[in-house]
């Protein structure tokens, strides 16, 4: 046991040094079996879903929003205990006053502001001329309130639960009531009908709630066989909540830390997921609006879930409750849900980490690399290619014609006779003595070889026809008789890629960038283990988010980590890249 300073002070004046230690031991041992306020809010928990099943994320969020200050709308069908759950709240607080009552009814369109208020005073407006209601075991007197199919309440009951919502009042006559209500739960099967003017009394509802059937088939068995009288009060004395302890916490949460992280996913939402998710609306009607009184709201929701989990200050895992408090149609549940999951994660850890961007900075650092190590050099030129070192080809569709390299050099503009010819193919390499005589005659050039028979005429080039030529407009080309006709080409030189290995200067440079990287990323990783070795096991405990939601930013970090590892490989390979360069020429096609 240790025994501090402050200690001390909490004991009364005591002269006696070991009736001073003793008081000390005794006080020492008192506090320390002191309940936590998570314990304190996880038995009360327990013994509040007692002879409810399947319904604990219901009542956590029930509790939440009652110690919240705020109202709390569950949509379901009938029998799914949604007004059983209202009943079983009132047990959370202490009934030393008309704080533990509780009102409820079922709404319908004729349903008057007697039924809900209470009466109007007859003796008060007899005697006195007050107009008075008495409204002992009605709303305003009641901690907790459950109101069935509330979209049927007529105007007048809308208006003045609007005020009862917002500020804790309701008029009586002349007078301003301060009403003790807690928890005001409203519930229907559907929800408010569009253009009837609903829309305020539906905006103070901060917490909306699906409630369905029980799901799970051996708490369904276990409901319908157990012998349970659920409206039994089986919360024990020292777990509930005081008249003093509620106003106590009022002010104790207004004091609950809200960091840069939290204000972050509070900004991203507002100010990207929202508006996002508005754009894709075609209809109007469809897009989300959460205002700023609502955001306040949902603040002082936050707060609340930290304060009741124990804590002095906001965890991101407090912040999956606004998936809860920012829908407004059925339609929607799904969306909110994935980017406030969205919203959750990109800013887990302490900053938002962009990995496309860092990625396209590493092919840009690798681009910079290979310019300055890479040269490609290029000598390549077209020129004209000769045919039998006297001719130039002119492309034709059909057959090939040849122009003298001396015709074609001696042309220009002004239009000239020139000669232009054709190759002729033999089918045999060998001719007789006539044949041969024949075909000289008519052969511009040739060659022959004599032998004991024959004459072997090789291909050679005969007269076709006089044309006028002159050069033309696009390089490499004549117009024939005013057809311009490309001249074939040849490609002389060649593109070689030269390498050159960086100098110890800039490899210093590159490789201090290289450590700028991988201090980013380990940074990342750093912060990802440390959340799961330190703040994952503190938020597993938030006693009003569903245990599997847990599951959402653990997923994500572990993909985050995946990343990091390809990150910081694809990093060090463009070290090895830069280092592994040694001085070469390559000849490229």
């Amino acid at each position: 046991m240790r025994v501090t300073p402050r200690t001390w002070e909490c004991l009364p004046p005591i002269k006696n040094w070991g009736l001073k230690f003793i008081f000390t031991c005794a006080y020492t041992i008192a506090m320390s079996s002191k309940i936590s306020m998570n314990e304190r809010m996880s038995a009360l928990l327990e013994q509040l879903n007692c002879g409810l099943f399947d319904k604990e994320d219901v009542m956590a969020q029930v509790l939440l929003s009652s110690i919240a200050g705020d109202g709390i709308f569950l949509l379901g069908p009938p029998g799914v205990a949604k007004s059983l759950v209202a009943r079983r709240l009132k047990f959370a607080f202490t009934t030393d006053s008309a704080s533990g009552s509780i009102f409820e009814y079922l709404m319908n369109r004729f349903s008057t502001s007697d039924e809900i208020f209470g009466p109007v005073s007859i003796s008060k407006l007899k005697n006195q001329d007050k107009y008075e209601r008495n409204i002992a075991g009605y709303l305003p007197s009641a901690s907790i309130v459950f109101l069935d199919e509330i979209w049927k309440a007529g105007p007048a009951i809308q208006n003045a639960l609007l005020t009862i919502l917002n500020e804790k009042i309701f008029r009586n006559g002349d007078e301003e009531i301060k009403v003790p209500l807690k928890a005001l739960i409203s519930a229907s099967n559907g929800l408010p009908a569009k253009g009837e003017g609903l829309e305020a009394l539906w905006d103070r509802f901060l917490v909306r709630l699906q409630v369905g059937c029980i799901d799970d088939d051996e708490k369904f068995i276990e409901m319908i066989t157990a012998n349970i009288n659920s409206l039994q009060d089986t919360v024990a004395a020292k777990n509930k909540i005081t008249e003093k302890e509620y106003r106590e916490w009022n002010g104790e949460i207004e004091n609950i830390e809200v960091n840069e992280k939290i204000r972050r996913i509070i900004l991203y939402i507002k100010n990207d997921l929202i508006p996002a998710h508005n754009e894709k609306q075609e209809n109007e009607k469809k897009t989300l609006y959460v205002s700023d009184r609502r955001w306040k709201k949902i603040i002082r929701l936050l707060r609340t879930s930290a304060f009741l989990n124990g804590r002095k200050s906001v965890n991101v895992m407090d912040c999956f409750l606004i998936k809860n408090c920012i829908w407004d149609d059925i339609s929607e549940i799904e969306s909110t849900s994935a980017f406030v999951d969205e919203a959750v994660n990109t800013h887990i850890l302490n900053e938002v980490f962009n990995f496309d961007e860092l990625r396209d900075e590493l092919s840009s650092f690798l681009q910079q690399i290979m310019n300055e190590t890479h040269v490609i050099s290029d000598t390549r030129s077209e020129e004209l290619k000769s045919t039998h070192e006297e001719y130039y080809t002119l492309s034709k569709e059909k057959q090939a014609l040849y122009i003298k390299k001396s015709d074609y050099d001696s042309l220009n503009e002004t239009p000239a006779m020139v000669s232009l010819y054709r190759e002729i193919k033999l089918s045999s390499g060998y001719l007789s003595h006539n044949q041969a005589d024949i075909i000289k005659k008519k052969l511009d050039s040739f060659t022959v070889a004599v032998d004991d028979k024959n004459i072997n005429l090789e291909n050679s080039f005969v007269f076709d026809r006089s044309a006028s030529v002159t050069k033309g407009n696009a390089p490499f080309s004549v117009n024939v008789d005013e057809v311009e006709l490309k001249i074939e080409t040849t490609i002389v030189g060649e593109r070689r890629r030269r390498v050159t290995k960086a100098e110890k200067v800039k490899e210093r440079i590159w490789d201090k960038k290289i450590k700028t990287y991988l201090d980013y990323v380990n940074d990342i990783r750093k912060q990802s283990d440390d959340f799961v070795q330190h703040e994952s096991k503190e938020m597993q405990d938030n006693l009003f988010i569903a245990k599997g939601v847990l599951d959402i930013p653990l997923e994500y970090l572990s993909r985050v980590k995946k990343e990091c590892d390809e990150l910081e490989m694809q990093i060090l390979e463009i070290q090895h890249t830069y280092k592994k360069i040694q001085d070469n020429s390559t000849l490229l096609q």
